[in-house]
């Protein structure tokens, strides 16, 4: 009951921000209830049967409406990405005619134009490295309750956690895809924070790791891996200054190592030893089974070139499967990877402005974090390997699971389009002079 009332006095209080202070504190409530996700809480039945997200992001556009001018400097589509988002969206409304569920790919287009619409609105908003601090760390915050939530309530499904996460990330894999962001961006502020952010992170990390392990996802496991690897090598390569050392790197990294073997028990390390040999029994299907999901898609475009529309895979795959290999319950199956989903879904064509889209912004990272060399601001050029990193983990484990309809990945590359343009654009600008000190 006492989270419910928190809940619901933090909408108030954050349509009240938004509506009558700035629209940025529409996007602060939208993280909040993302997370939250109350329709998916047990406390969620004592409030009222409203559309909250729905809700918060009305009274944003709102907001964004009345202060437009406030706004005008931010030029989204000075950012390289956005033209790849906007591209991708069309091709996904120009599919609509040929989509075999149509019923499906209507309501995801939907969805996804949602998705295009909150990416335009962060870019333009959060226009300041304060707004920026706030929309990080209230979804680090967010991260550290869903790791505390799987904590509290342990493992529900054959050894996984299930029906736990978010409006669409409710399944074990897809949570797990969420988690994997906060750990480059809470091992950045436990390494080079401040001291409050350092004391905020040390629990944080530690929540998430255990989350992580309890939900037992290979393809997260494999994420965090590689792109904590790719974190050490390019901090290892990057300029140390006095309040920084490569030694306190090592240390933190060490540290965090550590303290995932630690958690780790031996359900975990049995689950991860299947990832290069054959399943056992009891699992769904093997590792090798997943590929011939994957290739299917190729069969499946030889009779459909222009794609199936959204979830169409799913919708013929008792035609291109084995009976076996079907879900016992809906009698299909998903492709189980991001990229053969754009692939299956849109087509070749779709999948090359996706991985175009993806791609840039990787590149718009690299020139923003050269610029912070150039400049000297080597604090915010950390916080760009974080947030780069971040990218890269969502990246990696939408190799083994469906998320292009998922709100993080647009996030993501939010954050790395707001942070590119605040500091290659208005750090020239007098009034932002003293803005490369300021962690965000």
């Amino acid at each position: 009951m006492l989270s419910a009332i928190i809940f619901i006095l933090l909408f108030i209080a954050g349509c009240a921000a938004a509506f009558l202070i700035d629209a940025s504190y529409g996007i602060l409530l939208y993280i909040i209830e993302y997370f939250l996700h109350p329709p998916g809480r047990w406390w969620g039945q004592y409030l009222p049967d409203l559309r909250y997200a729905f809700s918060i992001g009305i009274i944003t556009m709102i907001s964004f409406l009345m202060r437009a001018k406030r706004y005008s400097e931010s030029r989204v589509f000075d950012v390289p990405q956005s033209k790849w988002l906007i591209l991708l969206g069309l091709v996904i409304v120009l599919t609509s005619p040929i989509a075999v569920d149509q019923i499906e790919h209507q309501n995801f287009m939907i969805i996804f134009i949602k998705y295009v619409a909150l990416y335009f609105i962060i870019v333009k908003v959060i226009d300041t490295p304060q707004k920026l601090e706030k929309v990080v760390g209230v979804f680090l915050l967010g991260q550290f309750y869903l790791g505390w939530i799987i904590y509290d309530v342990g493992r529900t499904t054959e050894g996984r956690v299930e029906r736990m996460g978010t409006a669409d990330a409710k399944d074990a894999n897809g949570l797990s895809a969420v988690l994997v962001v906060a750990v480059p961006l809470l091992i950045h502020y436990l390494i080079t924070g401040k001291k409050w952010q350092k004391l905020c992170s040390l629990p944080a990390i530690a929540f998430v790791l255990n989350g992580l392990i309890l939900i037992n996802s290979r393809g997260a496991f494999l994420a965090v891996l590689v792109s904590m690897s790719y974190y050490l090598l390019l901090m290892l390569k990057a300029p140390s200054f006095p309040k920084f050392s490569k030694r306190q790197l090592l240390v933190g990294i060490a540290a965090g190592f550590l303290l995932f073997v630690y958690l780790a028990d031996d359900i975990f390390w049995k689950r991860m030893s299947t990832i290069t040999e054959e399943a056992e029994e009891t699992e769904r299907y093997t590792g090798r089974e997943r590929i011939d999901f994957w290739f299917k898609t190729f069969d499946m475009l030889r009779d459909y070139p222009l794609g199936v529309g959204a979830m169409g895979y799913e919708k013929l795959s008792p035609q291109y499967l084995p009976r076996a290999a079907l879900s016992p319950v809906t009698k299909t199956r998903a492709v189980h990877s991001t990229y053969f989903e754009v692939l299956s879904e849109y087509g070749y064509h779709g999948l090359i402005i996706f991985m175009a889209f993806l791609m840039s912004n990787i590149r718009y990272m690299r020139r923003l974090k050269k610029a912070l060399i150039q400049k000297k601001l080597y604090e915010p050029y950390y916080l760009a390997i974080a947030i780069e990193t971040g990218f890269v983990a969502h990246l990696i484990a939408a190799i083994f699971i469906n998320r292009l309809y998922a709100e993080v990945l647009y996030w993501s590359s939010a954050f790395i389009a707001t942070y590119g343009y605040i500091y290659l654009r208005k750090l020239n600008q007098p009034e932002y002079a003293e803005a490369g000190n300021i962690r965000t």
